[in-house]
């Protein structure tokens, strides 16, 4: 997946189908055919997704909420665990983009289009808004902290690896994650066609052991992030395969679950920030960013299976047409947010024009007005340059590489 390409040009490598298969894959004839036309529910999802990616930063970054940039020290209590909950929320989002790359890709074949379209995509934004931060003016650089990427000859290089080398710099750690995952999709897919779905579910469920050991004493050293996207590819392929041959979920079914983990996600949050020598002991504190990766984890794969169970809305409204059009600059929203420049700006410039609320509700209502602007701001601007700047020129770039 990538958080812009369609469901209908994404793929990776499929091995041939066995006779044991061919049934389970069979009963997906109906949905592949409306996968050809792009499910509107996913891309709703993707879209919420996004949402929930964005909010994740908002309350990092602003000032006014936990305020991660100025290394604020975390206090215990209730709003603490709640707002560590948001943030986890935004490994749901990427959790869900994940899954829809497993869901799409395993039966698909390898393409090099799916590395070079979003790789050009993202060196294309990073050397923009590089070149648009060097016409800034100073006063704007100081402002934002930006003028520190170029403080030292140090500062300057690792500034110019992030432009220039951005996935193998990992400036953004998802894009790094998702080429690695496409790399190994092949290999994955290869499982699938060579394992009894119980091994499957096996690989699973080992995968998230390993993800909660840190529980233990804060152990990770066998959890990294391409192990927690294979996971979620896993999960999405298991869903697009295996899913049907199983009784349905019925909703409640879905949501109980994504409250149930929602509230074990804020319960070990509330934990880890009450400073107590117990959650001391076990390195919980260390983890209050993270939180507990199979909650996320959980919680998207409930959301997706909801949104391909529950009917989608007709393509000819104004409304899905919409959806549809601007979807897939949803990837760009991520790319200038979270830019080594674009986030800096964004997150220093609502602090400047929008004054700090001091009630609950007020930061509640402030802060979701913020999200949603952002997301519409950006979503045009990405709009703007994808179908102007990026898309022509990846696309040319992949049809040359791809054509030699």
């Amino acid at each position: 997946m990538n958080l812009v390409i369609r469901s209908s040009n994404i793929g990776s490598y499929v091995p041939q189908i066995s006779e044991n298969k061919t049934m389970a894959r069979s009963e997906f004839t109906k949905t592949d055919h409306q996968n050809s036309v792009r499910n509107v529910n996913i891309e709703i999802l993707r879209i919420i997704a996004m949402l929930l990616v964005l909010a994740c930063h908002g309350i990092l970054h602003l000032n006014w909420l936990l305020d991660v940039d100025r290394d604020v020290k975390v206090t215990p209590g209730i709003g603490t665990a709640a707002s560590y909950t948001v943030v986890q929320y935004g490994q749901v989002g990427v959790c869900i983009f994940f899954i829809i790359s497993g869901y799409f890709l395993v039966k698909k074949s390898f393409s090099w289009k799916r590395i070079v379209i979003p790789w050009t995509q993202l060196l294309v934004y990073t050397i923009l808004c590089f070149v648009i931060t060097l016409l800034l003016p100073t006063s704007i650089k100081n402002f934002s902290g930006i003028s520190n990427l170029f403080s030292s000859q140090t500062a300057m290089f690792n500034t110019l690896m992030s432009v220039f080398t951005p996935i193998l710099s990992s400036a953004y750690w998802f894009m790094t994650t998702y080429i690695a995952m496409i790399i190994l999709a092949p290999y994955v897919n290869t499982l699938f066609d060579q394992l009894q779905e119980s091994q499957i579910l096996g690989l699973m469920a080992f995968f998230a052991f390993i993800s909660i050991l840190m529980l233990y004493g804060g152990r990770t050293y066998l959890w990294n992030n391409i192990m927690y996207a294979c996971l979620c590819y896993i999960i999405g392929g298991w869903i697009r395969i295996y899913l049907p041959q199983h009784k349905q979920p019925k909703i409640w079914h879905l949501l109980a679950t994504v409250s149930l983990s929602t509230l074990l996600m804020f319960l070990f949050n509330y934990a880890s920030a009450s400073n107590s020598t117990f959650t001391h002991a076990l390195h919980w504190n260390n983890y209050l960013h993270d939180g507990i990766w199979l909650g996320p984890i959980i919680i998207a794969a409930c959301l997706f299976i909801l949104a391909i169970k529950i009917p989608s809305i007709g393509s000819s409204s104004f409304v899905t047409r919409s959806i549809l059009a601007l979807s897939p600059a949803t990837f760009g929203v991520y790319l200038l947010h979270e830019n080594l420049f674009g986030y800096r700006l964004l997150w220093r410039a609502w602090e400047h024009f929008v004054q700090a609320p001091h009630s609950l509700n007020g930061k509640v209502t402030i802060f979701i007005m913020i999200i949603f602007i952002t997301y519409l701001g950006l979503l045009l601007i990405a709009y703007l340059i994808d179908s102007f700047i990026a898309r022509p020129i990846s696309q040319k770039i992949a049809s040359t590489v791809t054509s030699k």
